[in-house]
């Protein structure tokens, strides 16, 4: 008979102690989509950092995962075997007698279930549709249609009728088929369907149309097909031996059955045919090649237990999973001959896997996948890692066996991704999971666990694409575990060190260095691939610091979707005077984690400072200028008798990358950088050497009982700083010179291991026996700075990112436009004295007096030819070309006749007293403040942008950034501070701040922080040096941007002060304060300036303007 085979690849069976069953579908044609993948999951970060934010979006070996998080799913008292998606619908079977909501305990809102339910595949609610079963259900499959639901299992009886192990029913409907109902004689662990046949495997013996002693019986061995329409007993017979089946699957062209199980031959071949093979569809007599029989399996087949779990398809391969023994993953065979594709080589049974896009999630107790390059043998914190991801795509090589189990070295590997929700045990099968599938962006499970990331949750749960989850699942280890080391160095600064942290779908996590409890201005910030398996030691910076303070530091860790847990503080006492600076090259070095860095910015003396570690440099003298267009920075200067060398002994590495900037015009060559076993260049072995030669061109060159080298082809003798970068690792050596690649080579991949003997670096001179083109002289003569080491191969982007940091000139800062005007009868005289440079010089003066008049020069004069109101604009013009122009109304007036005896007019009321400082910031300038109507001219930090205009002062931020702006010459013991402030943006992430403040001390001030959070609720903080001391959220105010906010901050009193502020919105000024403290912080009982400022968080969507208006402050008498 032959059997029409519009395929469908259905996921059917289930698993048990003993067995599992196949897996993935997808709808053709106008049908009912039963699951539905995800479509393309973009591939992630560096490092193979592949979970629900990866960084890298074109590697194969980083797809997107689902996100971590548990979703509210129903519960059952029992276990899960199988599931399947129709539509919305998921289909849920196994062996359990009732369900609850999420979140409700066992006893709580229980709903009668026989071993079968229904629920909402997108809200996870139980759905009414129950049909009851008298046994365990082990496997489900749809027709292609989408019209018919199967079932198998154990079951005798359906909704009290007579169905013997396998049964159907009509969807959407639910009713049970009344055509179907053939007889199975023993159970049964999976099923699969065509639009034509029924595929059912277990431990079959005998099958027939229909039950009763009237229907004619035939044998069958452990498999056996039947007519979709009526039930009768198709030809189909492939004979297995000994075991059962548990899973099978059928190709897409339709002319393949793939079983799995436990049976030790198929059809008389054991090879293939051993635990899995592949029939024909038509009589299942005829044995396919399935060549991956010859790697797997590979146990005695008399250890009867040794199976072949699952078995599912993507439609063009075929996924299968087992255990226990020699293998216990997952592995990938082609639907075309068998062949293998990859095996995930890790150790604990896996017992379901479905292939989603360009990722495999898989269902198992896994406690060691150190052979696929993850995870060792029963890690902490789980042991047992019982859902994990894989790529689809073969990636490397498995690792050699080293516990025990047989060895697959050699054999295509996936990567196994950053996945790893947490799920328990089992009392009654001893399992958590042992089903996984997958729709819509959705992953479900389903099994006998009873919690799932730590929280009561039993036998289902669904996980969801980042677009469709709560995204809340965060880094794992916060307080003590997170504490960080800190130490002096340099003077006044310190060093910091704490091991990574770990996230559950995430490993590139960014570590914020806290100050004083300020989250939201972090000192430092490094960003990191870390796991719970690969917890590696990092290292961050602080300085200057004020001598006599003491500081508290903790490390932040947060994830890409702004998850944060935060360490135990650490108080510091800072007691140096500072002996160095760092520059912002420096920062953008430190954060990349170098395992040492020699900035060399001491002003002098005969050690470099290692910014890392312990590591320092003897014992160089001269400093100059150093490589950085920052001029704090600092560099050596190399007479060309002089080297230095590191006082460290370090185990030399064979992965590293060595960096530095040097300078020279000398002829005579020498060495850059090299390792050697003694603090000498006499003695002792040496090697990784970086050096120039006699023409300038720069080599790198290893020894590895060879020595291979690379070289430039260019000169750099030439007096200008050079960037060089020289990585060697398992890829080969490489050089860098300027952020460019100049030579290479695959074949050197170790160097000198001096027979395991500590080392040391050594700078500017080494001994170069045998290396290619080697100058006579050693020593090298000229300038070197920023020496660093890393232990890993830097990646080319970071290589070209370190060396634009270094040649970036700092941008211009525009000048500031003010003048004053002076008008009597028709002339007017200006004054453009008041403009100003930061970073230069204003070159030129350029006036327009609004007639068709101009002038030059810092003053002019200019006389109008009639009365009237005229806009006289200055624009003025720095030393680098950067432009800015103010501009206001000028009226004048021609002398009028003298009136007979005029009543005086009226004197004009006084300036307030006790004015400190006031603007209304009636001017225009694109850059800077200027000066403010009183207290002198306003002063802008670094990197901060602000402008005047439109009666507004602006100031802008990017996200991360805080912008400042202050009035050192207002200066106060007593301020009464009000303004109104306006925010372009609606504040997103971690929010945006706005501090007003009114006494700042050196590096040390009080001051009111308005937060303005996501939800829009305003958050007054009452703060001291950026430490909130009193805290209060608004919770009647939600801000909408560009709305007013009014502001009035009081700090009065020395010895003991008192910080007082309110914060309204509308109205009149309300009469209480919002929030009022005292303190007697030794530094800030004497007068200070005031200033304002602008922080958005860096998990904003975008950066924020606030504009400043009606800014007043007054000196407050007793």
């Amino acid at each position: 008979m032959k059997i029409s085979m519009r395929t469908m690849l259905v996921p059917s069976g289930g698993v048990s102690a003993r067995g599992r069953r196949s897996r993935w579908l997808t709808f053709s044609g106008a049908a009912v989509a039963a699951v539905v993948t995800f479509g393309m999951l973009v591939p992630g970060a560096s490092s193979a950092s592949a979970d629900t934010a990866p960084a890298d979006p074109a590697a194969v070996t980083s797809p997107k995962t689902v996100s971590a998080d548990a979703l509210p799913t129903p519960q059952i008292d029992g276990v899960v075997w199988d599931q399947v998606v129709v539509g919305d619908t998921v289909y849920v079977a196994g062996r359990f007698t009732s369900a609850r909501p999420y979140g409700a305990k066992a006893g709580v809102n229980e709903s009668p279930r026989a071993n079968f339910l229904a629920y909402d595949l997108k809200s996870g609610e139980l759905l009414p549709y129950a049909p009851t079963f008298d046994s365990q259900v082990r496997s489900l499959a749809v027709s292609p249609d989408g019209k018919r639901l199967y079932a198998a299992g154990y079951f005798t009886k359906v909704n009290g009728e007579a169905r013997y192990r396998v049964a159907a029913f009509d969807l959407p409907s639910g009713g049970l088929v009344a055509s179907f109902k053939p007889y199975v004689n023993s159970s049964l662990s999976a099923v699969q369907v065509t639009d034509t046949a029924v595929y059912v495997g277990g431990t079959l013996g005998t099958v027939a149309q229909r039950s009763g002693a009237s229907a004619t019986k035939y044998a069958r061995t452990k498999a056996a097909a039947f007519s979709a329409s009526d039930g009768t007993v198709l030809p189909w017979a492939p004979k297995m031996v000994d075991g059962w089946i548990n899973s099978m699957v059928i190709s897409t062209a339709g002319d393949k059955v793939v079983l799995g199980g436990s049976f030790r031959s198929l059809n008389g071949s054991s090879n293939p045919g051993a635990l899995i093979g592949a029939v024909d569809t038509e009589l299942g007599t005829k044995v396919l090649p399935w060549k991956m029989n010859n790697t797997v399996p590979q146990r005695p087949l008399g250890a009867a237990d040794f199976s072949i779990y699952s078995l599912s398809s993507d439609g063009e391969n075929v996924y299968g999973t087992m255990g226990p023994g020699n293998f216990e993953g997952t592995f990938k065979a082609s639907w075309a001959d068998g062949a293998l594709g990859w095996l995930a080589d890790c150790h604990g049974d896996t017992y379901s896997a479905v292939a989603v896009g360009d990722v495999v999630y898989t269902a198992s107790h896994a406690h060691d996948c150190g052979n696929a390059n993850s995870f060792g043998d029963y890690l902490a914190p789980k042991k047992w890692y019982r859902a994990l991801a894989l790529t689809t795509a073969t990636t490397q090589k498995t690792r050699k066996e080293d516990g025990g189990y047989k060895n697959y070295a050699g054999q295509p590997a996936p990567t196994v991704l950053d996945w790893f929700p947490a799920f328990n045990t089992g009392k009654t099968t001893g399992q958590g999971p042992w089903d996984v599938t997958a729709s819509q962006g959705y992953v479900l499970y389903g099994g006998e666990f009873s919690h799932v990331n730590d929280k009561g949750q039993q036998g289902l749960t669904r996980f969801a694409t980042s677009d469709k989850a709560p995204n809340k699942v965060g880094p794992y280890l916060a307080d003590n575990d997170m504490k960080p080391t800190v130490t002096n160095f340099a003077g006044n600064y310190v060093k910091l060190s704490w091991r990574t942290n770990y996230d559950w779908d995430n490993a590139d996590l960014t570590y914020q260095v806290i100050r004083d409890g300020d989250t939201t201005n972090p000192v430092f910030t490094t960003t990191r691939t870390s796991r719970f398996w690969q917890r590696t030691t990092l290292r961050g910076n602080d300085g200057p610091l004020v001598a006599g303070r003491t500081y508290t530091y903790q490390i932040r860790t947060v994830d890409p979707f702004g998850n944060a847990t935060v360490s135990t503080p650490v108080s510091f006492k800072a007691t140096g005077t500072a002996a160095a600076n760092w520059t912002s090259y420096d920062k953008t070095v430190l954060q990349d984690q170098p395992n040492m860095y020699l900035p060399m910015n001491e002003p002098s003396g005969g050690t470099a400072n290692d910014w890392v570690g312990t590591n320092n440099a003897r014992v160089i003298q001269a400093r100059g200028d150093g490589a950085e267009t920052d001029p704090r920075g600092r560099a050596y200067q190399l007479s060309g008798k002089q080297w230095a060398a590191t006082t460290a002994a370090i185990t030399p590495p064979q992965v590293y990358s060595s960096e530095l900037w040097f300078k020279t015009t000398s002829k005579k060559g020498g060495v850059l950088m090299s390792m050697a076993t003694a603090r000498s260049i006499t003695t002792g072995g040496n090697d990784r050497h970086l050096y120039m030669d006699t023409a300038g061109r720069v080599l790198s060159a290893n020894f590895d009982g060879k020595v291979k080298a690379v070289s430039s082809k260019k000169s750099y003798n030439d007096g200008q700083w050079h960037h060089v970068v020289n990585t060697l690792g398992p890829t080969g050596l490489s050089l860098y010179i300027d952020g460019v690649l100049v030579g290479s080579r695959t074949d050197a991949v170790k160097a000198h291991a001096y027979g395991g003997a500590k080392a040391y670096w050594t700078i500017g001179a080494q001994r170069l026996n045998g290396r290619p083109s080697a100058p006579a002289n050693i020593f090298f003569q000229g300038a070197i700075d920023n020496v660093a080491t890393y232990a890993r191969v830097l990646d080319p982007a970071t290589v070209s990112a370190h060396y634009a940091a270094g040649v970036a000139a700092a941008p211009n800062a525009n000048p500031v436009a003010s003048f004053t005007s002076n008008a009597t009868d028709l002339a007017v005289s200006v004054d453009g004295s008041g403009s100003s440079d930061a970073d230069g010089k204003v070159a030129s003066y350029a006036w327009d007096f609004g007639d068709g008049s101009t002038g030059t020069g810092v003053t002019a004069s200019h006389t109008f030819a009639k009365a009237g109101t005229y806009t006289v604009a200055l624009t003025v013009t720095d030393d680098k070309g950067g432009k800015a122009t103010a501009s206001k109304s000028v009226t004048v007036a021609a002398t009028p006749e003298p009136e007979p005896e005029p009543e005086p007019e009226p004197e004009p009321e006084p300036e307030p007293a006790g004015v400190v400082a006031q603007d209304a910031f009636e001017r225009s300038a694109a850059s800077g403040w200027g000066s403010a109507t009183t207290g002198g001219a306003w002063a802008a930090a670094k990197g901060s942008t602000s402008s005047v205009g439109d009666g507004v002062g602006k100031l802008t931020s990017v996200k991360g950034q805080t912008g400042a702006v202050a009035l050192p010459g207002a200066s106060s013991d007593s301020s009464d501070t009000t303004l109104t402030f306006r925010l372009d943006n609606a504040a997103t992430g971690g929010g945006q701040a706005v501090t007003v403040v009114g006494r700042q001390v050196g590096v040390d001030s009080y001051a009111a922080r308005v937060w303005v959070q996501s939800n829009g609720v305003l958050q007054l903080q009452v703060q001291r040096s950026g430490k909130s001391l009193s805290v209060l959220n608004l919770k009647d105010v939600a801000y909408v941007a560009g709305e007013p906010v009014h502001v009035r901050l009081q700090v009065t009193g020395t010895g003991t002060t008192t910080v007082q502020a309110k914060v309204w919105t509308t109205g009149a000024e309300p009469a209480a304060w919002t929030r009022s403290v005292t303190d007697t912080t030794a530094v800030l009982q004497a007068a200070g300036s005031v200033g304002l400022g602008l922080y958005v968080s860096a998990s904003a969507t975008a950066g924020s303007t606030v504009s400043f208006d009606d800014y007043l402050v007054k000196k407050v008498t007793p």
